[in-house]
C-alpha cells in the first residue's frame, strides 16, 4: 500500500485504558486494512488507578513505579492485540494542567507522525468531575494540533496540517449535567462489529486499570452495543464528535443507518419490504 493510500492515525488518551475503551474497534478496523496507528496515552493513569489495585485499604496504595509497570505492560498487549503502534507518555495524571512542555511534545509527535486524523477525548469530557485529566487532554491535542501546523510554534520539525480531528463526546450522566456547561453529543460513528472480538480481547487487557475480568469486558461490550451500535442502526460501534463542517456536492440517500430500518413492520427487513414497495414508484 503507497503512503497516498495509508491512513495515519493518533490516538491520543488521558489514560492507557481511555484508548481502548472508546476506540479498540477503530485501531483494529484501520490495522486491518494496512493504515498506520499511533496510540499515545499521555500518563500513565497509576494515580488515577491506584486504587484499584490497593489489596486492602490498611495496607495502602501500590508505589506508582510499581503501578505504572504494571499498566505499561497492559496497553502494550491491548496494542499488540489491535496491532496499533504505541507511545506512551509519563505527563503526570491527576494533576496533569497541558503546560507548554507537554502541549509542545504532543505538537512535535503529530509533526513527527504526521497522521491525518487524530483522535482524542472532548475538551469538556468530565471536565469539572471526577476526571479532570480527560478534559486536559483533549484541550491540549486541540492546541497542539493546531501549533503543529504554524512556524511560529517551538520545533525543529517540519509543519503538518492534520486533516481531521474526532472527540470522544462528552459523557452523559447525572454528575456531568452538573457540573459541564453543554454536552455535545456524538455524530460520527465507526462500524466495528467484524472486530468486536479483538476489543473484547483488548478490554481483557485492563484488568489493572479497569477491574476488566472477563464478564466485566462483555458487560461493557453488551452496554456498548445496546447504546451506541443502537444508535447508529448496527450490532456494535464506537461514536465520536465530528468537529469540522460536513460537506458533499449533493444530498444522496444514506447506505446505512437506523432511519429506515426503524420504521418497518415488525419482522420485516428491508429486502422485503424495499421488493413490495420499490423506491422508484
Amino acid at each position: 500500500m503507497s503512503r497516498e493510500d495509508q491512513l495515519r492515525i493518533a490516538v491520543f488518551g488521558a489514560h492507557p485504558a481511555d484508548c481502548v475503551w472508546n476506540s479498540a474497534g477503530t485501531i483494529a478496523v484501520h490495522a486491518r486494512n494496512k493504515d498506520r496507528v499511533l496510540v499515545v496515552p499521555v500518563t500513565y493513569g497509576a494515580r488515577h488507578c491506584n486504587p484499584f489495585l490497593a489489596p486492602t485499604k490498611e495496607e495502602g496504595y501500590r508505589p506508582l513505579e510499581e503501578v505504572k509497570t504494571r499498566k505499561l505492560d497492559e496497553i502494550r498487549k491491548a496494542c499488540k492485540i489491535l496491532g496499533a503502534d504505541l507511545l506512551q507518555l509519563d505527563f503526570k495524571d491527576q494533576i496533569f494542567v497541558g503546560n507548554n512542555e507537554e502541549i509542545q511534545k504532543i505538537t512535535d509527535i503529530i509533526r513527527d507522525f504526521r497522521p491525518d486524523i487524530v483522535i482524542t477525548h472532548h475538551p469538556v469530557d468530565t471536565a469539572f468531575s471526577d476526571q479532570p485529566d480527560h478534559a486536559t487532554t483533549g484541550t491540549a491535542v486541540m492546541r497542539a494540533v493546531k501549533y503543529a501546523n504554524e512556524w511560529g510554534a517551538d520545533s525543529t520539525k517540519p509543519g503538518w496540517h492534520v486533516n481531521t480531528v474526532l472527540l470522544w463526546p462528552a459523557r452523559h450522566n447525572t454528575a456531568m449535567y452538573r457540573v459541564t456547561p453543554y454536552i455535545t453529543p456524538a455524530n460520527y460513528y465507526v462500524e466495528i462489529t467484524e472486530v468486536i472480538d479483538q476489543k473484547r480481547q483488548a478490554l481483557r487487557c485492563l484488568e489493572g486499570s479497569m477491574l476488566a475480568t472477563e464478564e466485566a469486558a462483555d458487560a461493557i461490550i453488551n452496554a456498548m452495543s445496546i447504546t451506541v451500535g443502537g444508535a447508529a442502526g448496527v450490532p456494535h460501534a464506537e461514536e465520536y464528535v465530528y468537529t469540522a463542517p460536513f460537506v458533499v456536492k449533493r444530498l444522496s440517500r444514506r447506505e446505512s443507518g437506523p432511519h429506515r430500518n426503524m420504521l418497518l413492520p415488525q419482522g420485516w427487513t428491508l429486502e422485503e419490504y424495499e421488493r413490495l414497495f420499490p423506491l422508484d414508484r
